[in-house]
């Protein structure tokens, strides 16, 4: 039976609430500050916009520092936005000086900027000019930092890492700080599954194994740099809970022609081969890039299941031995097209084309014995697998800058469909040990299709005000989930359609929402307040022979403010907070209440009635000069989402969700940050301790679990000598308690060596993958209400080596990013570099 949430009266008190909190702190620090007779001093401000000389567009990102005159002394710096814009306030009144950088351009300088208190000092277009194609020795050695500071994320720049060259975009994820990626490739952060990926700014329509192999399509050395953003603002979707991994895809151009290609394998065996174009002339810009991936890894696992009697003391045990072998190849297409239609209205026209082919061989035998004695039957179970999908996305974005440093609009429609189908052939054998004579077998097969169609309409509207900014927008999204499952036995010779576990399970969901944003200095303060609503309804239908099912629920409102503070006091120095409110809607899976198995041993089952999770979450970042970042964080959710297994008498494993009553989550990331002079030595050492305190006593009593859970991670640099880099990534996560059980520790080592070539133009890397063989782990539940016990093992097999080849020609990439409407970068005036 679903429940009504919260009430209206409840929303806006916690809406008001952290506002008010967070006012008052500004106010407090805005009147310590010194007054003049007038009242607050009223601090000059720079503004100006970056632009290429030879054509006049935009440079978004690009550095923008600030020097006092004339003893030149760093004051503050910010980088620019999509449309090359930049504003620095809150200055002294004096004169300073200017510089102006970006990779691929000639930096420069403008001086005797005279600053009063006032208007902005308007600079117009500072133009900068094209450096030479090919890099010398120093702009090779002013890299980015690997990590970066903006106003509501975190941005690691992982382009050419050793560690993941030859890998794929989930392996660069597993090399960040904050970010785990589990054996099946689901990804956490900070410990909450809920994580949105998106890739370029749009979200991923999939989540799950097909999130997982989308990204494992895409080739790591395609990944520029990866955005976190843990505490997202009111722009953002809402059932983004646990935050979002934006990762950015190299897409840039230069002048004229570009392009390369890379060639790689690997001893799982493993291959690689990809390949971008890219071509730059006046209001035209096109990008393309294929990529060609085969990956075959295995697994290996093991369970101990113990269903006692009613008196405790006798009952089954079953061992089970699990092996699996999977192979995939997965092409990979994706194409940009910028033009700009007339000075201020530019057109952006995206698309990407996926296909993916796999086969999945598992093998599984059951030995089942009374507690104490030897086993008296088995039970084998042989899978072969296909595993075929494709993924087509096609979006159109217009963006019309009125004026530089006025206000901007910019609408954007996306389509997407992902279609995956699963063949599967079952080998079943029940063996009686004491009379193998008396052995049975049975052979069956299924064919899964699962299709996702999703479409949305957005538009955003950005716009100075005053000294701050006021933003506002709207989205629609429809989206349709289709899971059709046949499932056959073979019965005298011919295969026929099993009705107990054939069944169709369709999702229907829509999605309306708005938002304002607003920012405002308040004294040296950056104040940001948002909120966001959301108008959501959904309905089921689950059609099966014995078990046809509907349910619905009826458009409802949810609110959802933000609030972000910030206060910048030196290079690489800030303190920021935040709160949001953000919301976990059950998935496809989650909810699909029909029975599936992946063995005989091993079922699932959805639970329609789940009711979405709502989370409130405060976050403080302390960062000094890029140093130190301390990031301690609160979270309070109610009605939580958690798996539960249970074991039946027969000894079958259930594997079901449920709303929990309540989970408050808190800890702390700690991460240094290290750089020798000319980066012969960078890297960083990161460190994550949380309290998760969940309660379900609602469900049974006495279901709680109190995790207190932590994990550490490295990433090491070297330059050996000009060209030649060593790296050194290492990840341990510690043992942690869940509803019912316990998992143990886990840890991952992977060595990368890369050596450049031909004039910097060709890369080779070697990569060792889980150098000690560490990545297996185990987990144990137990219930002493239903009398059983469960223990397993798994082994996912990630050690492997791979040799990747990489070259370029034309010259080095700089082109702007073209426009995004849910990832445009905040200018706080931070100095994210």
């Amino acid at each position: 039976m679903l429940r009504y949430r919260p009430s209206l009266l409840t929303l806006a008190f916690r809406f008001a609430l952290p506002f008010g909190v967070l006012f008052a702190a500004a106010a407090a620090v805005s009147s310590a500050q010194p007054a003049g007779p007038g009242g607050p001093p009223q601090g000059g401000a720079i503004a100006g916009r970056v632009v290429d000389a030879a054509t006049g567009a935009p440079i978004g990102f690009a550095t923008v520092a600030l020097y006092q005159a004339p003893d030149t002394a760093f004051v503050t710096g910010t980088v620019t936005g999509d449309d090359g814009a930049f504003l620095i306030e809150r200055l002294r009144p004096g004169t300073y000086e200017v510089r102006v950088s970006f990779v691929g351009y000639a930096s420069r300088s403008i001086g005797d900027v005279a600053v009063r208190p006032g208007p902005p000092v308007a600079l117009g277009d500072v133009r900068l000019e094209e450096a030479a194609a090919q890099l010398d020795e120093t702009e090779v050695t002013a890299q980015r930092e690997l990590v970066e500071q903006q106003a509501d994320r975190t941005v690691y720049n992982v382009a050419n890492q050793p560690v993941s060259t030859g890998g794929s975009a989930l392996e660069t994820l597993q090399t960040l700080p904050s970010i785990e990626v589990d054996t099946d490739g689901n990804l956490a952060l900070r410990g909450n599954q809920n994580v949105a990926v998106h890739i370029n700014g749009r979200p991923v329509p999939v989540r799950g194994a097909f999130l997982a192999g989308m990204l494992r399509q895409i080739p790591a050395t395609n990944v520029e740099r990866i955005e976190v953003i843990p505490n997202p603002s009111a722009r953002h979707e809402a059932d983004e809970m646990g935050g979002i991994i934006n990762i950015v895809l190299k897409q840039g151009t230069s002048r004229g022609l570009s392009g390369g290609f890379t060639l790689g394998g690997g001893s799982a065996p493993a291959g690689e081969a990809s390949g971008n174009v890219s071509y730059q002339q006046g209001r035209f810009d096109g990008t393309a890039s294929y990529g060609l991936r085969y990956d075959d890894f295995d697994m290996v696992a093991f369970s101990d299941r113990t269903v006692f009697d009613s008196t405790g003391t006798s009952g089954t045990r079953s061992l089970q031995d699990f092996s699996a072998t999977n192979g995939f190849l997965s092409h990979l297409f994706n194409g940009t097209l910028d033009y700009t239609l007339r000075p201020g209205l530019f057109a952006t026209l995206n698309g990407s084309l996926s296909a993916r082919f796999g086969d999945t061989d598992n093998f599984s035998t059951v030995d089942v014995a009374p507690t104490g004695g030897s086993a008296t039957g088995r039970e084998v179970q042989i899978t072969d697998g296909g595993h075929d999908g494709t993924n087509a996305d096609v979006s159109l974005g217009l963006r019309r800058e009125f004026a530089p440093q006025t206000h901007t609009l910019s609408a954007e429609a996306r389509f997407t469909r992902n279609w995956d189908e699963d063949d599967d052939a079952f080998t079943f054998r029940s063996l009686d040990l004491d009379d193998p004579a008396s052995s049975d077998s049975s052979f069956s097969r299924n064919l899964v299709a699962y299709t996702t169609h999703e479409g949305y309409f957005q538009t955003d509207y950005v716009r100075p005000l005053g000294r701050g900014r006021f933003e506002a927008g709207g989205k629609g999204t429809v989206r349709r989930q289709d899971n059709d499952l046949l499932f056959e036995d073979l019965i005298d010779g011919e295969y026929t359609t099993n009705p107990d576990r054939t069944n169709r399970f369709v999702l229907d969901e829509h999605v309306y929402a708005g938002y304002l944003q607003a920012a405002h200095p308040v004294g040296p303060v950056e104040v940001q307040l948002g909120l966001r609503a959301e108008a959501f309804s959904r309905d089921y239908a689950l059609t099966a022979a014995e078990q046809e099912d509907t349910g619905a629920i009826a458009l409802r409102l949810d609110l959802f403010p933000s609030a972000f503070v910030s206060y910048t006091y030196g290079e690489g120095s800030l303190v920021k907070a935040s709160y949001s409110r953000r919301i976990n809607r059950p998935r496809h899976f989650m909810l699909n209440p029909f029975t599936t198995f992946e063995d005989q041993f091993n079922i699932r089952r959805g639970n329609p009635d789940l009711l979405p999770e709502f989370t409130d979450a405060f976050e403080l970042t302390l960062q000094y000069r890029y140093f130190l970042t301390l990031t301690p964080f609160y979270r309070r959710t109610t009605d939580p989402i958690r798996q539960r297994l249970t074991v039946g008498e027969d000894g079958v494993s259930v594997f079901s969700f449920q709303n929990f009553d309540e989970d408050e989550s808190y800890g702390a990331d700690l991460t240094l940050a290290l750089a020798l002079p000319g980066n012969r030595l960078r890297g960083f050492l990161s460190g994550s301790a949380f309290r998760s305190v969940t309660d379900g006593g609602s469900i049974e009593s006495g279901l709680a679990a109190d995790a207190l859970g932590w994990n550490v991670r490295g990433n090491v640099q070297a330059n050996l000598r000009r060209g030649t880099d060593l790296q050194l990534f290492a990840f341990y996560r510690a043992p942690l308690d869940v509803p019912d059980g316990r998992i143990s520790g886990f840890g991952v080592a992977t060595l990368g060596l890369s050596q450049k070539l031909l004039n910097d133009r060709a890369t080779v890397s070697l990569r060792v993958n889980d150098v000690l063989s560490t990545s297996r782990f185990q987990w144990r539940t137990e219930d002493e209400t239903r009398n059983y016990t469960f223990f397993g093992e798994r082994n996912p097999d990630l050690q492997q080596v791979n040799l990747t080849f990489t070259y370029t020609f034309g010259q080095q990439p700089r082109r702007r990013p073209p426009p995004r409407p849910q990832e445009q970068p905040q200018q706080d005036g931070g100095f994210g570099f």
